[in-house]
């Protein structure tokens, strides 16, 4: 009597062609060069045999069917050579679909040539099959948060950014920031950066897009909460009657779902600050409402005062005219203040750009170009004649170190140089001392920079390949003008 006992892991066979049938999600998206690996097997054979599972067997059916693990592309060069039969590891141990596709995310994943995206929406579909994170990153030895990332990357990106990560056109920090910005909450935004790709504006745009999304985030969170509590919620301050005067609160009111109470909360402005403002209508013979916690908005007659005038139609007329006036030239103060804010938000957003920059190059070791760490040096020794040292402003690294925004108090463990490269060592110290002030001098209007300020910007890009945005870029030729004109007005005196 012969017993026969199914293998219990894998086993090699020839199997029929027609029964391997490719897996519909397989990792790699297109499977390239077949006609050359074709060429390869009829001169030299097939070095290296299919990894199939087999598929659940029907009732009634009189062989049992394989679904492709490994080794598309040669079944793709085989089929095109007219095989009948195809060497083949059966692996019985892939039973479940997430068995399948991690095995094909760890094989492509050690041939190191899977574009982030290829590799993303594999971990996705582990992801949602209920395979952790932390068994995906075992699976294919990568860490939890590459694991994280990845998928991150190509389920939140369009495929116009998806295809720029692919290509080398953002980097993968870059599509992480990208990915945090909901495009449907922020469609207009989501658009406005990917327009931007491949110039020199992209990380500009993109911090911009950040600071907005994120202040979008918080308003609609507000917003929503005034709404939970039943105030009323208007566009801008609420109009008072002619009998009445508006009143500004300066604190959130007891009642809020007081008919007379209403609130506005602020838009996007660039500054990333959010107002939530309580405005409340009160009639004009209560008392004062400037005692206390209250102020009457400016724009509003004072009290008593009901804007007409009796002094005839010449002393009307002249009122009017020099109302006008006075509206004329608070209209050319309000456009030259708005420009001048506009320009201080972009050299604030040109900032963060550069600190976010400076953060991945820290992260990445901060390598410099040939005789960049000796010239951060002799600059140090300009500043310093007896030396530095790294105990004074090491805070000033946080941001750097840490990211955007961020803060550290003195001895933080993450400010320990212990284990630090010469290159973060020596910019550490030249940012402390130097780097940081110049950074800050950058915030200025450009006709207030020095030539160091100038040398700053330009360091970045001849040191560390810096892209400069057109707004800097506007900046320092607006610069050099002035001081060219200063220049010329010494020559003509």
């Amino acid at each position: 009597m012969t017993t026969t006992t199914t293998p219990t892991t894998s086993e090699f066979a020839l199997v029929d062609i027609d029964l391997v049938h490719p897996h519909p999600r397989n990792v790699r998206r297109t499977v390239t060069d077949v006609d050359k690996l074709a060429e390869s097997i009829k001169s030299g054979g097939l070095h290296q045999p299919l990894v199939v599972a087999p598929l659940p067997m029907p009732e009634g059916a009189e062989h049992t069917d394989y679904r492709l693990v490994m080794g598309h592309r040669r079944l793709a060069a085989v089929k095109s050579l007219r095989w009948f039969k195809v060497p083949c590891v059966i692996r019985y141990d892939l039973d479940t679909e997430a068995a399948v596709l991690e095995a094909m995310l760890a094989e492509n994943m050690a041939r190191t040539d899977l574009t982030v995206t290829e590799e993303g929406d594999a971990v996705q579909a582990l992801l949602a099959l209920d395979v952790k994170p932390a068994k995906i990153a075992k699976a294919i030895g990568r860490t939890t948060k590459h694991v994280k990332d990845r998928a991150q990357i190509a389920s939140a990106l369009t495929e116009k950014a998806r295809q720029a990560v692919d290509d080398g056109q953002i980097t993968i920090t870059d599509a992480l920031h990208l990915s945090k910005i909901d495009g449907d909450t922020d469609h207009e935004i989501a658009e406005r950066v990917e327009r931007s790709i491949g110039t020199p504006n992209f990380r500009y745009t993109l911090e911009r897009a950040l600071q907005e999304s994120e202040f979008n985030r918080k308003r609609a969170a507000a917003i929503a909460e005034l709404e939970a509590a039943g105030a009323t919620i208007t566009d801008g301050p609420a109009p008072a009657g002619p009998d009445e005067v508006r009143v500004f609160l300066a604190q959130r009111p007891d009642d809020v779902t007081d008919p007379q109470v209403s609130v506005y909360v602020s838009e996007w402005t660039g500054w990333g600050q959010m107002r939530v403002q309580w405005v409340a209508i009160r009639p004009r013979a209560e008392e004062d409402p400037t005692e206390g916690d209250t102020f009457v908005a400016a724009d509003e007659p004072a009290d008593g005062d009901d804007g007409d005038s009796d002094d005839g139609d010449s002393d009307d007329a002249e009122e009017a005219r020099q109302a006008a006036a006075r509206a004329a030239q608070d209209a050319v103060w309000q456009e030259r203040n708005e420009k001048a804010r506009q320009e201080r938000r972009d050299r604030e957003t040109a900032q963060a750009t550069r600190i976010r920059w400076l953060h991945e190059k820290w992260r990445e070791g901060m390598h410099a170009e040939p005789g960049v760490r000796e010239r951060q040096l002799r600059d140090l020794v300009t500043v310093r004649g007896d030396g530095y040292t790294m105990a004074v402003n090491q805070t000033r690294l946080a941001p750097i170190i840490a990211g955007p925004g961020k803060k550290f108090d003195d001895g933080a463990p993450d400010l320990d140089t212990t284990g630090w490269s010469l290159d973060k060592l020596i910019f550490a110290a030249w940012w402390i001392h130097i780097g940081h002030d110049r950074d800050h001098d950058a915030l200025a209007i450009p006709e207030s920079w020095d030539e160091g300020t100038v040398a700053y910007l330009q360091g970045l890009v001849d040191d560390y390949d810096y892209p400069l945005s057109t707004v800097e870029e506007a900046h320092i030729d607006e610069y050099e003008a002035f001081m060219a004109d200063a220049d010329q007005s010494a020559e003509d005196d």
